[in-house]
């Protein structure tokens, strides 16, 4: 199937992250250049790795083991990945997964 010109793939990292495929994620996280950010977000409207685990693991939160989650993020910040900075709607990750009524345990791993 073709693709319109104006989509954009998303970077195999997002695509790991949102399959919350651990293996995968470390692979790729073995050959990031920790000095470049821009590997962390996504689009114009800020959309960075963690707020898409966030959402991934809401989503797939039936099926997820407890500690895919815990192990991504930790995999993802010892790289670089900000828990700090905020996307487009003025959300740090701690406050998207809060919005996204994350468990708490979740939540204590963003802040």
């Amino acid at each position: 199937m073709a693709t319109p010109k104006s989509t954009r793939a998303a970077p195999p990292l997002f695509t790991a992250v949102a399959g919350m495929n651990v293996p995968l994620c470390e692979l790729m996280l073995q050959h990031v250049d920790r000095r470049r950010t821009d590997w962390w977000w996504l689009d114009a409207r800020c959309t960075s790795v963690l707020h898409l685990l966030v959402f991934s693991c809401t989503r797939h939160h039936a099926r997820l083991d407890m500690g895919t989650f815990p192990q991504l993020v930790r995999m993802l910040t010892s790289r670089g990945a900000s828990l700090t900075r905020a996307d487009a709607a003025g959300l740090t990750p701690l406050a998207f997964a809060r919005s996204r009524q994350l468990m708490p345990e979740y939540c204590a791993l963003l802040q």
